[in-house]
């Protein structure tokens, strides 16, 4: 029946076919009482990998865990395996190896409809041909729940997310904002251990995906509710996330706060890829005894002896620093402790209003600095850079792991 609706209603059919499918059965699940949850779950992994058929490993021996009420954020670039993990977290793919726990239970070998999880997708995967109310009452009915409690459970969902007046509407009436509430209210009222989210807000423009990331945020404060997403947005990550897994290739690179992942990447994938533009890295060498000096085609740059550990001497190495943390020389702004970094060419300027993002050229070396100077510069000018040497990072060029971390 399914396959049917969807050509008949959808012009879409072949992209939404599997997504209905995949909500009847992770919606058919057990409930309790009361909107917010009780009691909810811990996910642990152990050791988790998948390889398919083809001997493609999508996830190597990933292991972390998201505490009781914990929203944790699943980022990398496309490709590296974080929807392959939102998927065996789901039940959608079985692992390869390693263990995933909810709550108490190994669910391992657990149906995806008794892992007592609801996912949101990113394509929503709405009924086209029912309304408002029923796409979020579905999995109720399906579970034969007393009418009075779907009606009640449907209401106070659509009062959370603001979507009460549009509950006799059917999806082709909503905009791509409202579609995503109504997909995440679908969720709220089976009430789940643990909600999933694929990468739900893909598919809205960018002033939408920024308000909609703020609503959910705000929703999983109030439901104090354990939720696992999955995006390639680092500003979704961090704008959202009480924890991040950030993933490549498909192994965990690094599972911090938000400010410790800017503060202190773990290695050269996790700088250049947190943060926006991203961290300025210099391939070079260090040497130096009572002072240090970092040495390349493009810098000659006097560190802080104290923030470099012994072994770091005489190794090669990538010097970096964020394009936040330089400041021009004729500038108000710098601190006083800033040490000259390099002279720049001016090759690109990007005005933002509140700022000025600007490339520039150094001996055939790129250097991206961003500044409040209220002139901005124009491409062919020369600038003096400083940088705070209290924010320079260091990476053994061999490993790409963090000295000194």
């Amino acid at each position: 029946m399914c396959c049917g609706i969807c050509v008949d209603a959808c012009a879409h059919a072949a992209q939404r076919c599997a997504g209905f499918l995949l909500y009847g059965v992770l919606h058919y699940l057990p409930d309790y009482n009361g909107l917010c949850r009780d009691p909810m779950a811990r996910v642990v992994l152990k050791g988790v990998s998948k390889v398919f058929d083809n001997g493609y490993e999508a996830v190597a021996n990933a292991s972390f865990t998201v505490e009781d009420g914990e929203l944790a954020v699943l980022v990398g670039p496309s490709g590296c395996g974080k929807s392959t993990m939102l998927r065996m977290l789901a039940g959608l793919e079985r692992v390869t190896a390693g263990e995933i726990s909810i709550g108490e239970r190994l669910v391992n070998e657990v149906t995806p409809k008794n892992r007592d999880i609801a996912m949101v997708f990113q394509n929503y995967a709405l009924y086209p041909h029912m309304t408002v109310f029923d796409n979020m009452a579905f999995g109720l009915k399906l579970r034969k729940y007393p009418k009075k409690e779907i009606e009640s459970r449907v209401e106070q969902a659509a009062e959370v997310l603001g979507i009460k007046g549009i509950l006799s509407r059917k999806p082709k009436q909503l905009s791509g904002g409202q579609q995503q509430r109504v997909a995440v209210g679908r969720a709220i009222v089976r009430k789940p251990q643990v909600f999933l989210f694929d990468e739900p807000l893909s598919n809205l423009d960018a002033k939408l995906r920024m308000q909609m990331r703020t609503e959910i945020t705000k929703l999983h404060r109030r439901l104090q509710a354990t939720m696992i997403y999955v995006t390639h947005d680092q500003v979704e990550a961090m704008t959202m996330g009480d924890k991040i897994v950030v993933m490549n290739d498909g192994q965990v690179q690094q599972i911090d706060t938000p400010l410790n992942l800017y503060n202190s990447p773990a290695n050269v994938f996790v700088a250049g890829f947190i943060g926006s533009p991203s961290m300025n890295l210099i391939a070079g060498t260090c040497s130096g005894q009572d002072d240090a000096r970092f040495e390349s085609s493009a810098l000659s740059v006097a560190l802080p002896r104290n923030k470099l550990p012994d072994h770091a001497m005489e190794l090669d190495i990538f010097l970096g620093f964020r394009p936040e943390h330089l400041y021009i020389r004729e500038s108000a702004d710098a601190p006083p402790h800033a040490i000259t970094l390099a002279t720049l060419k001016i090759t690109l300027v990007e005005p933002l209003g509140h700022e000025t993002v600007i490339y520039g050229n150094v001996e055939g070396t790129t250097i991206i600095a961003r500044s409040k100077i209220p002139v901005p510069p124009a491409p062919g000018d020369i600038l003096h850079l400083l940088v705070d040497p209290s924010r320079l990072h260091y990476f053994d060029a061999n490993s790409g792991a963090a000295i000194g971390r």
